[in-house]
This record gives structure tokens, sequence and C-alpha cells, in this order.
């Protein structure tokens, strides 16, 4: 009697890619400073309302900080922790 040899098949793995831009809102505080450069010192290009929406460059945006555009046609960066991102 023999042992059949186990079929192996071969896996493919998707990968989910992250687009560019993906869509935000100001949260978690009612006024949000838009800065020049990802640093909390850097100058203030505007100040966003609560629930402000937000086109956000993730290529651009770094662990703490968002790389955004506004509606205006600001771009800039803001604190990551005061943007609900729709991921």
């Amino acid at each position: 009697m023999s042992v059949a040899e186990p079929e192996f098949m071969e896996e493919t793995v998707e990968t989910v890619a992250i687009p560019e831009t993906i869509k935000g809102t100001v949260a978690n505080c009612m006024k949000l400073n838009v800065r020049m450069k990802p640093r909390a010192d850097a100058d203030v290009l505007c100040v966003l309302d609560i629930d402000s929406e937000l086109e956000i460059d993730m290529e651009k945006s770094t662990s703490d900080w968002f790389h955004i555009n506004t509606a205006a046609g600001v771009d800039g960066y803001c604190m990551r922790r005061f943007v609900n991102a729709k991921l």
C-alpha cells in the first residue's frame, strides 16, 4: 500500500492598497490649526472648525501629522489625533 503525497496549493496573498488620498473631518477639538510643516512650532496657515472636511495625502503624512488640503485649497499639516480619517 502506498502513501499518497499531499497536494500543496499555491496560496495567493491579497494586499490592500491604501489610497493616496482619503477623506477626513476635524474632531476632538473646536478649532484646529493647519501648519506649514509637521511641527507644533510651525507657522499656522489657517484654523479649521470642528467637522470641517479635509482631504488627506497619506504619502506625505507622518505617524503624528496628516498632510491635508482644505476645501479652500490650503495645503498644510495638522495633528492626526484631531482628525477622524475615513480609511
